[in-house]
């Protein structure tokens, strides 16, 4: 069992935000109204029951805004500066948009639109319109007309508390839960490429997808369930996993992610350490390939908690996702939730009951999110 005595723990919400704008004096300018002045170009405020942290980045001082883009765990937002007396000004910002969008694919990272606006403006609004509309969704924000930017870290203040009091912004998000196909049934000698259709159905007050490989195409919704579907070939290889035969290529597996719309209850416990961690994923019925290709891809997550929290949701994750692959009708899944479980007082690993891993035609999928606590 945990430590009994509890400990009264902020949770953290840190943002990333990217100044973009076609004057560098007034780049220079909006860092240290929102900074002020601080060498780090960070602040931070207190929200609810949230500590905010903002770390603020130069366009040309970051040369690596692509790699920032990608990396995970974290939120960040685009402050997109626009001078409407300005045609250069608006063409500058829409080509960096066009150029975040790229970097992003479909990803739904939040942006921010800022205009600063003179009494008189040179542009034609359906322009301003057409950019706000592409941008925008529903994180679109303005600075005061009068365009003082002496204001603008009240007003970005302002804005990212209407974003964190939307409930879904900060839902956890799955990452990378992988479908790997085994079929230890047929004659490997003799094995040939077979087509397979594979759906996943969401119930979408619980899960949105997010990104998949490949593809899935939309089968059908009824607004309470969404089912996705794509076709691809797989080849049995004995014990080991199936090849699979996507647009002419070979892959080891399918990928798929979700955001989660609503609260997904499950049991929870802890595990000391890695070692600990990899032992739990044992008795969930993965093999040793498939445990350490969990904890690699999930390392730098783990190791940031004092004590490692797992949410375990097997019964809820098959109501909200529901998982058939033809010619394959058994399944493992496991699917979990990471926190931090220091000071909870929560059950160990030890009263985990070890799963038994399918045989035969099988698929297995894992998966994580993390909650912030």
């Amino acid at each position: 069992m945990g430590n009994k005595s509890c400990k009264n723990v902020t949770p953290e919400i840190n943002f990333r935000i990217f100044v973009f704008d076609s004057s560098s004096t007034e780049k220079k300018t909006i860092i240290r109204n929102l900074t002020d002045e601080n060498p780090s170009n960070s602040f931070s405020f207190g929200y609810e029951n949230y500590k905010v942290t903002i770390n603020v980045f130069c366009e040309e001082e970051n040369e690596h805004f692509d790699i920032h883009l990608q990396v995970t765990f974290s939120t960040f937002f685009i402050l997109l500066i626009v001078d409407q007396t300005n045609v250069q000004s608006l063409a500058y910002v829409q080509s960096k948009y066009q150029q975040i969008k790229e970097m992003q694919k479909d990803n739904e990272n939040y942006l921010l639109l800022f205009t600063k606006c003179d009494q008189v403006s040179v542009l034609p609004t359906e322009e301003v319109t057409k950019l706000v509309k592409n941008v925008g969704r529903t994180n679109t924000f303005y600075l005061k007309e009068e365009g003082d930017f002496s204001t603008i870290r009240k007003d970005l203040i302002n804005a990212l508390k209407k974003v964190i009091s939307n409930e879904n912004q900060f839902a956890p998000c799955m990452k990378k839960p992988i479908i790997i196909l085994y079929d230890e049934i047929s004659d490997i000698t003799k094995a040939k490429y077979t087509e397979c259709i594979t759906q996943l159905s969401l119930n979408t007050s619980k899960l949105e997808i997010g990104e998949t490989f490949p593809k899935f195409e939309v089968l059908r919704s009824d607004g309470n369930n969404t089912t996705y579907q794509c076709t691809f070939s797989y080849l049995p290889r004995g014990k080991q996993n199936c090849t699979l035969l996507l647009n002419d290529k070979e892959v080891e597996y399918l990928f798929w992610e979700g955001k989660t719309t609503g609260k997904i209850e499950g049991k929870e416990i802890f595990v000391n350490d890695i070692n600990e961690f990899c032992f739990l994923l044992e008795k969930l019925g993965l093999d040793i390939r498939e445990r350490n290709d969990f904890i690699v891809y999930w390392l730098k997550e783990l190791i940031k908690y004092k004590k490692i929290g797992v949410l375990l949701i097997n019964e809820e994750y098959e109501k909200a996702a529901k998982l058939e692959v033809s010619g394959f009708d058994k399944q493992l899944r496991v699917v979990i939730g990471f926190f931090e479980a220091d000071g909870k007082d929560i059950d160990n690993v030890d009263t985990i009951k070890k799963v038994e891993r399918p045989t035969g035609k099988y698929i297995v999928e894992w998966g994580a999110f993390v909650i912030e606590n």
